[in-house]
């Protein structure tokens, strides 16, 4: 059997499982694709999304209770991606979108932060346009600087995005300039 029937059964089944968006679990796929002509990484979690990435970056570790996928830049920048089911999160409330996802994923990160990690936050941008916020946790050893954005998924089912650098080697400025390059690439 080639492999394009198998790859339509797969993509058929994934499609099918989004149509039942109230159960708990949809399928999903990943995939990690450099384009070498364009200069490009692209990660996909299929249905939900995909993030595309400048330049080469490499796929590493997978974090499950947060859902990130970490990639690393050959001058060593690490990069977490997490792409999913907004229904999945804890503090989703039916109907949020936009701003109103992002303001509130970015009120129940932070809150763990401060509470749990003993960090301190500080919100840094809020861009209502584009439906996304931009945070940063910090302490003597930890400067994360996130941007988290609620997301259209294939499945009409409400989704999110974050992106996540830890990172003392650039300016949070630098970083935000990077973080939003990224959420604006296609």
């Amino acid at each position: 059997m080639n492999s394009f029937p198998r790859i339509f059964l797969v993509l058929f089944i994934a499609l099918i499982s989004c149509g039942t968006a109230r159960k708990k679990s949809t399928i999903t796929m990943t995939s990690v694709n450099y384009d070498k002509k364009s200069d490009k990484t692209t990660y996909m979690v299929f249905p939900y999304g995909s993030v595309t990435m400048k330049g080469k970056w490499r796929e590493g570790a997978y974090n499950h209770p947060s859902r990130q996928q970490y990639f690393r830049r050959a001058d060593s920048l690490r990069l977490g991606v997490a792409i999913g089911s907004a229904r999945k999160l804890e503090f989703y409330k039916e109907g949020m979108s936009g701003a109103t996802f992002s303001n509130a994923y970015c009120e129940w990160e932070t809150k763990y932060m401060k509470e749990s990690l003993h960090q301190k936050t500080e919100l840094i941008k809020t861009d209502n346009t584009h439906g996304y916020t931009i945070w940063r946790a910090y302490s003597d050893s930890v400067n994360i600087v996130q941007l988290c954005a609620a997301s259209k998924c294939a499945c009409n089912e409400p989704a999110f995005k974050t992106l996540t650098i830890n990172t003392w080697k650039m300016t949070t400025q630098q970083v935000v300039q990077l973080l939003e390059e990224i959420y604006a690439t296609e």
